[in-house]
């Protein structure tokens, strides 16, 4: 049989690389020696840069001919295969694509599975290694997407911020004077403690405070900040809208970080803190 001769499915419906032909593989000989068949697809061996691609959902072994399609480097390659086989509806994603995904998605496990971590043990409680096996990873692979703990809590935080600052902010009337926004901030903050957990919230205010934690932070991963200065200067044009908020914000976090009472008490101080600082405007004034 010559390099390009013959075709269709064998007896068994399986070529004689099976049916486990990967995206990207070479299939064929370079040297020119015997053709080879897959699922039924007789592939001329002296053409190396013929490629086999699976069509998403085809099964891994006995596949009809049908779900198998071939691509080529160069365009003279196509007379490689003598088959009918019908053209896909969409190609095969890159391969880069393809590992991006991936990489993303195990960023996305890593990331999950240590957010659940702080919250059940905390932050300083927690260990990269019981993350990675978790995962199926070794613990370098978690370095391989973050550079430690705080990333994550840095992400979390902007994260957080945002909910928080749309959620306070849908609460209140355009209208609404600046003490009904700071007190639907700290409605908004105590409702995450139950959504997500105390202990995480806590370490999230608390991390705040911690220098080497400050550092990775820019203005953007604080939208509840940026969020209080737009509407603080909108609704108080006379204010200092930066020193108003950096203040609530400050006394907040501070609370929430470190006060061990009951929500009754601490409800009562973050309640006492808006009035102390919404009580006295004139102090602000620019």
């Amino acid at each position: 049989m010559g390099p390009c001769s013959g075709g269709g499915p064998s007896a068994s419906g399986v070529g004689e690389l099976g049916g486990d032909a990967a995206d990207g593989e070479t299939r064929g000989d370079p040297q020119g020696r015997d053709p080879v068949t897959v699922n039924g697809y007789t592939i001329c061996s002296g053409y190396w840069a013929l490629r086999v691609t699976w069509i998403p959902g085809a099964t891994a072994r006995g596949t009809a001919p049908h779900s198998l399609v071939t691509r080529f480097s160069e365009p003279r390659y196509r007379s490689a295969v003598a088959t009918t086989a019908p053209t896909p509806p969409s190609p095969a994603p890159p391969a880069t694509d393809r590992r991006t995904a991936k990489r993303e998605a195990t960023r996305a496990r890593l990331y999950e599975e240590t957010v659940r971590e702080f919250g059940a043990r905390g932050f300083a409680a927690t260990e990269i290694s019981v993350i990675t096996d978790r995962v199926g990873l070794s613990r370098g692979a978690f370095y391989v997407h973050f550079t430690g703990k705080d990333e994550v809590l840095r992400e979390l935080l902007s994260a957080e911020e945002q909910l928080i600052a749309d959620a306070a902010l849908a609460s209140v009337g355009a209208e609404a004077a600046i003490r009904d926004l700071f007190l639907s901030v700290v409605d908004t903050v105590f409702a995450a403690e139950e959504r997500i957990g105390r202990q995480l919230v806590r370490d999230l205010c608390a991390a705040q405070f911690r220098h080497e934690f400050v550092q990775l932070l820019s203005v953007e991963d604080h939208p509840l900040g940026l969020m209080l200065v737009a509407e603080i200067a909108r609704r108080a044009p006379d204010a200092d809208p930066v020193d108003l908020t950096m203040v609530f914000l400050t006394g907040l976090f501070g609370l929430l970080a470190t006060d061990e009472a009951s929500i009754t008490d601490r409800r009562r101080r973050t309640d006492l803190l808006v009035d102390l600082v919404t009580g006295s405007l004139d102090h602000w004034r620019k």
